[in-house]
């Protein structure tokens, strides 16, 4: 499978935004930080250089809890065409399925949305188990 790797950088703005999460919800709801925060790139194209030349821009947009995951709608210009793609951020346990807790999701000041990325890897990644991945190639790519 193809992925988007975020940035250091960003990938250290969404750490900090699953602990802020985690923090801020009712002890009684879990919440599971979901890693590695790659995006899945779903592309015919399999030669990382010519994906890294036809991305044009990719927009992450604000998180939202869908089916117990929190995860963010992200957008992939590529070629001219729009890609959907999805970033999880975490997922969420409750012991009791029925019980009306309500998940907060806000946002910390320092992350705002849509976030646009300027500095990732395109990378070729596999899933080795249920725990662990892994990023066997990959191109930077630097949007300006």
């Amino acid at each position: 499978m193809i992925s988007i790797i975020l940035h250091a950088e960003d990938q250290l703005r969404f750490v900090k935004y699953q602990k802020h999460l985690i923090k801020l919800n009712h002890p009684d709801i879990t919440l599971i930080r979901k890693s590695p925060l790659w995006i899945p790139l779903f592309s015919d194209d399999k030669n990382l250089s010519d994906i890294s030349k036809s991305i044009q821009k990719i927009t992450i947009h604000e998180p939202v809890l869908k089916n117990d995951i929190i995860e963010s709608d992200a957008d992939i210009l590529l070629n001219n065409k729009m890609i959907k793609s999805k970033l999880t951020i975490l997922s969420v346990y409750k012991p009791k399925p029925d019980d009306d807790k309500k998940i907060i999701i806000k946002n910390p000041p320092d992350l705002s949305f849509p976030m646009d990325l300027k500095i990732f890897r395109i990378a070729e990644t596999e899933k080795l188990s249920d725990n662990s991945c892994a990023s066997t190639a990959f191109v930077w790519k630097k949007i300006r």
